[in-house]
């Protein structure tokens, strides 16, 4: 497993319609972009929620069979099946 997921958790709500940390923003994209559901990571708009990102999320979510909604709580299963994804798995 890569760095980023071994140490992946969410302080807040990824998702449309949610007050977000950057940081959480941001670890988000760099671990979507690992696992290859972001194409290209422009380093001036990682802490910056977008479009992609969400659809991202939802594509991940959709692969993996959990609840399609873009959206990702801490402690949630979409943040657990993110983390725990192996190379094995990609």
């Amino acid at each position: 497993m890569h760095a980023i997921a071994n140490r992946f958790s969410l302080a807040s709500t990824v998702g449309r319609g949610h007050l977000m940390l950057r940081s959480d923003v941001r670890n988000t994209k760099l671990r979507l972009g690992e696992l290859e559901y972001v194409e290209s990571l422009d380093p001036s708009m990682l802490d910056v929620p977008d479009d992609g990102s969400f659809q991202a999320i939802r594509e991940f979510q959709t692969d993996h069979g959990l609840a399609v909604d873009g959206v990702m709580h801490p402690g949630g299963e979409t943040e657990g099946a993110i983390r725990n994804v192996s190379y094995e798995d990609e």
